[in-house]
């Protein structure tokens, strides 16, 4: 959710269920990095989010950690 500059008030963006990062690598692979932090699960938006991206051979993953979203980054790129 992002602020209106003129009015100050929230506004949504984007496509619903989209992960919390994404980006396009070197390769020109599709990244998705979903983060989920306590017992927190994903919404049915998005799983199929993720459906989508790994149907088209993106990158997909549901994080806990900063270690576990830099390692999936580093196992994209080799």
């Amino acid at each position: 959710m992002a602020l209106n500059i003129r009015t100050q008030k929230p506004f949504k963006y984007g496509l619903k269920g989209s992960a919390d990062i994404i980006g396009i690598l070197d390769n020109g692979k599709f990244l998705a990095i979903e983060i989920k932090t306590g017992k927190a699960t994903q919404s049915k938006e998005q799983k199929n989010f993720a459906a989508m991206i790994k149907k088209h051979s993106g990158h997909y993953f549901v994080c806990r950690k900063t270690d576990d979203a830099l390692n999936f980054v580093k196992h994209c790129l080799s």
